[in-house]
């Protein structure tokens, strides 16, 4: 696994976030890691037990199920977006000026 620590604390460092915690789980080996504050005010440290809001969960869950089946060999990064979701692969044509 790369090295988190470093990968948050450089977010950290920059400026983007005033703090973040993450957790990344490969193959029985889990690792966590959590780094700045819990606010822009710094009223506390950021910990593994912080609770946070997260706004929306969709592309995360679809991002890991994606990586998921890439590992597994189902899908590649590749593959044209026509394989597995046809709609984007269509036209639609306007119904206007019809009927």
């Amino acid at each position: 696994m790369a090295d988190l620590h470093g990968l948050l604390s450089t977010s950290v460092a920059a400026g983007e976030v005033p703090g973040a915690a993450a957790l990344v789980a490969r193959r029985g080996d889990a690792e966590v890691v959590a780094v700045g504050a819990v606010d822009v005010a710094g009223t506390g440290p950021m910990t593994r037990e912080s609770i946070v809001r997260i706004a929306s969960l969709t592309r995360p869950v679809v991002a890991a199920a994606a990586m998921v089946l890439v590992e597994e060999g189902v899908i590649a990064l590749d593959d044209p977006i026509g394989t597995w979701l046809p709609a984007p692969g269509r036209r639609v044509t306007s119904a206007r000026g019809a009927g």
